[in-house]
């Protein structure tokens, strides 16, 4: 077990994302550490703060429960590192943590101030663990509902709360790079299972956390200048079907050419109407039909508007503005080559006839041959393989339960990629970790990507025929994030509840996420 010495933990997250419930989980993981080993001696640091106290503060304070704050009318000047948020001051004494720290104890801390948490690196660099806590983005309608709850909280201090957990938000996507570590409060629970540390995965992320720190596997930064490598960086995006990782990898290719390059990813599997450019299946839609569907498109095209122009040239011009809108609409329904392919694939009447749609693709390299051939460099626990062919080194691994669902790409430090940061999608932890053997850890950081879209919500705007199989696995990857959650360096958070088609501000904060990382690198 690696020494490691004593950390700060820091707590940052809008209201509602679980602050309170995690200041009391982090005292009932002394006991499971404990029982693992490791010395681990939590110590809540109060806050001196000019706000009044809340009521539930009062209230536990009345059943003799520990809270984060203590009320002072003016700040004392002992208190050296001091933040203002609101009108309202907030402050605490970094000799008495240092001193803490010395006793060999773990001080954590509730801060909501991007600033303060900066110079607590800086006072004590490498020492420190930030910590964002995210449940859902914030919504004026659970704002009020929690203020009927309290009974005791007025219209313009719900207001007050949701604006300051919308800038709390804003400010986790300002400064990304910050946060060692997001703790994901994403699912709903019962009330025996919030308390029971096996059954929530608010429990697990903490101890996993906690716990990689403790191993050595988890090493604190002392601030964004630690990120920065001497060769372009390879970001590995993971999460479920909805996360947001499509919406990326198209931001990267349109609006990113100049920062970063897509990694292609090879697959034994028959391509999906969903797959991008950068999916290179094995089995893909036969080029010679593609070419006749694109003609008759264009055909089709040609004829609707030569129909169109036997409208007088009177009334388009009269109705210029409308006209063009209905053209652009009508031209729009008009099904292009690619989308009649996938029209008679959803249509065939069985396995054979689609599969004569498809032919075998001449830029695919055999995932199989490599496995079974290839020099084995590197093995992992989930399948992944770090294998040697022909002088080229390959990353193979395989789909959950299903050992010749091959996927596999190239991976090579020596390659020329003009300087750009290369991404590549995939989900498995076996892979973040060839990927930082080969190329180096510093050199690899792994991205979750999150969103709120459900299950529910997910499998009901899914229209092909694989949606069964991507259902089953919407959770796997939160239950991965969960598991292995010292294997990721950042979160985006896709704060959207809903799938559409349609460009968003969500979509734009997402995107701005990733290229702040690019940036930060």
């Amino acid at each position: 077990m690696a020494k490691v010495l004593p950390f700060v933990i820091t707590l940052t997250g809008p209201s509602q994302s679980g602050k309170s419930l995690v200041l009391q989980k982090i005292n009932t993981l002394v006991y499971v550490l404990n029982e693992k080993g490791y010395a681990f001696s939590p110590q809540l640091v109060k806050k001196k703060t000019t706000r009044e106290y809340r009521v539930e503060e009062l209230t536990a304070l009345d059943r003799g429960e520990e809270i984060d704050v203590e009320h002072v009318e003016t700040m004392p000047k002992e208190c050296d590192l001091v933040y203002q948020s609101y009108g309202l001051r907030y402050g605490l004494n970094t000799e008495h943590v240092a001193n803490l720290l010395k006793e060999g104890k773990t001080p954590y801390v509730v801060i909501n101030d991007i600033r303060a948490v900066e110079e607590l690196k800086e006072v004590f660099p490498n020492r420190v663990l930030s910590i964002f806590l995210f449940r859902k983005i914030p919504d004026i309608t659970d704002f009020k509902k929690e203020a009927m709850l309290r009974g005791n909280v007025t219209e313009v201090e719900v207001y007050a709360r949701y604006e300051k957990a919308v800038a709390i938000y804003r400010m986790y996507i300002e400064n990304i790079a910050l946060f060692d570590k997001v703790i994901l409060n994403a699912v709903e629970y019962h009330e025996e299972e919030l308390h029971d540390p096996a059954k929530n995965i608010l429990d697990k992320q903490l101890l996993n956390v906690i716990q990689g720190v403790l191993d050595g596997k988890i090493r604190l930064r002392r601030n964004s200048a630690a990120l920065h490598s001497q060769i372009p960086k390879t970001f590995i995006l993971a999460g479920n079907a909805a996360s947001g990782k499509d919406e990326l990898i198209r931001a990267v290719k349109d609006m990113g050419k100049l920062q970063a390059t897509i990694i292609p990813k090879y697959t034994v599997r028959r391509q999906e109407e969903a797959d991008e450019e950068e999916m290179i299946c094995r089995i893909v839609p036969e080029q010679q039909l593609l070419q006749r569907l694109d003609k008759a498109y264009l055909v089709d095209r040609a004829n609707v508007l030569r129909e169109l122009e036997r409208v007088s040239e009177e009334i388009r011009c009269r109705f210029r503005k409308y006209w063009e809108e209905m053209k652009r609409k009508i031209l729009l329904e008009i099904p292009d080559g690619k989308s009649r392919f996938w029209r008679l694939v959803e249509n065939a009447k069985n396995e054979v006839e689609a599969s004569s749609y498809f032919e075998k693709n001449a830029d695919y390299f055999d995932l199989f041959k490599i496995r079974d051939e290839g020099i084995k460099l590197k093995t992992e626990g989930d399948g992944a393989i770090l294998s040697e062919l022909d002088g080229k080194r390959y990353v193979i691994y395989h789909a959950k339960g299903n050992k010749d669902k091959l996927y596999g790409c190239i991976v090579n430090h020596t390659q020329n990629h003009g300087g750009k940061y290369r991404v590549l999608v995939a989900s498995q932890y076996g892979v973040f970790n060839l990927f930082k053997h080969e190329l180096g850890i510093e050199n690899v950081a792994v991205i979750y990507v999150h969103s709120q879209v459900s299950e529910s919500e997910f499998a009901s705007n899914i229209r092909d025929k694989v949606v069964a199989e991507k259902q089953e696995k919407f959770n796997e990857y939160l239950n991965d994030y969960v598991e292995n959650i010292v294997y990721y360096d950042h979160v985006v958070i896709y704060a959207t509840a809903h799938l559409s088609n349609e460009q968003s501000i969500k979509e734009e904060e997402l995107i701005d996420q990733l290229f702040r990382l690019f940036r930060v690198y």
